[in-house]
């Protein structure tokens, strides 16, 4: 499981994303991710699990910083 945390390289996202690994927000991350699939977003915060069969279908994504 690769854990999300800082500063991330965007095609190493993508690549666990589409091949169903899963990851995971740390805890006490200051931000999260926005999936973007083909018809809506997922805001995804700190101490979530993301990946695996779900999120297959991810086209991008955005790293936002919560203040």
């Amino acid at each position: 499981m690769l854990k999300i945390q800082g500063e991330i390289n965007s095609k190493t996202v993508l690549n666990y994303l589409r091949n169903g690994h899963m990851m995971a927000i740390a805890p006490g991350s200051k931000g999260g991710l926005i999936l973007c699939k083909r018809y809506h977003a997922e805001l995804v915060g700190p101490g979530a699990a993301v990946g695996g069969l779900l999120d297959i279908d991810c086209s991008d994504y955005h790293w936002k910083y919560i203040f």
